[in-house]
């Protein structure tokens, strides 16, 4: 499949403005591009966006970049949420001067010119396939653009279901992509047996990251036309506003969290389950498993590649289909903007020890 790579707009970002009072203004660059990928059948082409991030130095090639990370964003829900839009704050944190690090980042199918369509979240062989013909599509637009890249360490960087991206990816490349290896993967606060988590969530008397359920389940019967009402699984008037709260793509997480918890500050916080689910859609959840998961991922152990890391037996990410079903990420507690910078200087400071430790036998070789 052609990429047909094509960069569409160069802008410049200041980040954490809003959140740290104009201390923290963060500046760096973006070049947001088109790439062909496909589409949830995996078979038909469909054009998404991408972007590149990097510091203005390494933009403006005053400095050469230290090393390239793939960044895949958290959970996402209104329109307008992705890097290549208005969510900077966090990309913006590693794009501080001295990291010098180019980040390459996917907006997937369901977002930016495919916005019209759901999204297909934590589906992992959909997410990882066109994630990776993104840094395919980035790495052939850094090149033309005459950035030394080659023989650069590369990063696979995601925290929430950016973290099951990110280990979806590492399965993917592992399998498919033997000429791309990661430095490191780092997956943070991810559902990594997708099965399990939904079944603890499932038997939890509350939620803490309610939209995490319509969320999932929603992307799952749109993506793979599954055979059941919402009605079946959702209680009301979740079950009733699919389309208003989710498919529309109005509102922010948070925003959901609220809305099933019928604007309770306290249950939008900790939501009782018998809001989210009908009373036999737990019964039946309970004891089964029935989504695609990632039961085999990869062993990835600080400072090996993609290669060295344990490959799974098989590909264990089949559809099981069932009348009511449904799943959710990692029961989490509201995050703050404090929190999710001291995520990000986490993973910095992980990619800046390993920096100077990476040797000539482990830098990941771009492809393009």
């Amino acid at each position: 499949l052609a990429l047909d790579a094509k960069v569409s707009s160069h802008r410049d970002c200041h980040a954490m403005k809003t959140i740290a009072n104009d201390i923290l203004n963060l500046t760096f660059n973006q070049i947001i591009f088109e790439y062909t990928s496909v589409g949830p059948d995996m078979k038909t082409p469909v054009r998404l966006t991408g972007v590149i991030s990097m510091n203005p130095a390494v933009y403006n090639k005053t400095e050469k970049p230290r090393g390239l990370m793939l960044y895949n964003e958290f959970t996402c829900a209104k329109r307008g949420e992705r890097t290549s839009q208005d969510e900077i704050d966090d990309i913006g944190l590693y794009m501080n001067k001295y990291e010098d690090l180019i980040a390459v980042s996917a907006d997937l199918y369901g977002w930016t010119l495919t916005e019209d369509k759901p999204q297909a979240y934590c589906c992992p062989e959909i997410t990882a396939r066109e994630t990776i013909d993104a840094w395919d599509a980035a790495m052939q637009i850094l090149k033309k653009e005459g950035y030394a890249i080659e023989g650069l360490p590369c990063f696979n960087v995601g925290y929430s279901s950016g973290g099951f991206s990110a280990i979806a990816v590492q399965r993917y490349t592992d399998m498919h992509r033997p000429d791309i290896q990661w430095t490191i993967t780092s997956a943070g606060g991810a559902p990594f047996n997708i099965n399990s988590v939904y079944k603890s969530n499932v038997t939890s008397p509350t939620s803490g990251y309610a939209c995490s359920f319509p969320l999932v389940v929603v992307a799952y019967k749109e993506t793979y036309h599954m055979d059941f009402e919402y009605s079946e699984v959702f209680a009301k008037p979740l079950c009733d506003n699919i389309q208003k709260w989710i498919l529309s793509k109005d509102y922010g997480t948070w925003d959901i969290n609220k809305l099933i918890a019928g604007g309770d500050e306290v249950k939008t916080k900790d939501c009782p389950i018998e809001l989210i689910l009908t009373p036999e859609a737990r019964s039946h959840l309970s004891d089964r498993s029935c989504l695609p998961c990632l039961s085999e991922t990869p062993s990835v152990v600080k400072g090996k590649t993609g290669s060295q890391a344990k490959k799974p037996s098989s590909t264990s990410c089949t559809l099981q289909k069932t009348s009511i079903w449904t799943g959710t990420l990692v029961k989490r507690w509201q995050t703050t903007s404090r929190v999710m910078v001291a995520m990000s200087l986490l993973t910095l400071t992980t990619m800046a020890i390993m920096l100077p430790m990476a040797s000539s036998s482990i830098l990941a070789r771009p492809s393009c």
